[in-house]
């Protein structure tokens, strides 16, 4: 691994109290996809955006966001460089409801860290992946690297419900990027375009 490589992997394990912290709070905004369950309190997506919207700021990154649907807007984190070497970090942050509460062992949307685990609605799918995007893109700077290509974090609604979200994102940017990662819980996928 380059030395800056291995500077941005000890920033993130130098603080992983923030990842982690991040996450937890993610999880503790319950936004269940409406499309599933409608519910006083549950349909926070447009709170969670803005929760990370802070975040990216505070990073350095330009902002923008639109609703999808009425109140379920994506958002969009970017550093600017080159489109050459540009990069999508990718997650969505909607959640499938909880079903039965009683049938679980702990609150569903209290972010409860047991066991050397997080826990709740949407820990695993897929906030803490937008939240390891997001520290990801801490470390480089804290690292003091300044990328060639753009940078982007992708935040988006409806996944659980057809990836409505995403497909709404691309068609509206103009320019996405020449690879993305998407933090999805089965292991991040690289996907980047076809040889011509």
């Amino acid at each position: 691994m380059s030395d800056g490589t291995n500077e941005v992997w000890s920033r993130i394990d130098a603080d992983r109290d923030y990842v982690v912290n991040l996450a937890r709070d993610l999880v503790r905004i319950p936004s269940v996809n409406p499309k599933f369950q409608v519910e006083q309190g549950i349909n926070r997506e447009a709170d969670v955006q803005l929760l990370l919207d802070g975040h990216l700021k505070d990073l350095g990154f330009e902002t923008r966001g639109w609703d999808v649907f009425p109140g379920r807007p994506n958002l969009i984190g970017e550093w600017d460089g080159s489109d050459d070497r540009s990069l999508i970090l990718c997650g969505h942050i909607d959640v499938v409801p909880v079903g039965d509460a009683s049938r679980w062992a702990r609150d569903p949307f209290g972010g409860e860290i047991a066991e050397g685990k997080l826990w709740g609605r949407g820990a695993v799918d897929m906030k803490a992946g937008v939240a390891a995007c997001v520290a990801a893109a801490r470390a480089v700077k804290q690292a003091g690297i300044k990328l060639e290509g753009r940078l982007a974090i992708h935040s988006v609604v409806d996944e659980e419900a057809g990836g409505f979200g995403a497909m709404d994102l691309v068609k509206r940017e103009k320019r996405l990027a020449r690879r993305a990662i998407i933090a999805e819980r089965h292991g991040a996928t690289l996907y980047q375009p076809r040889a011509a």
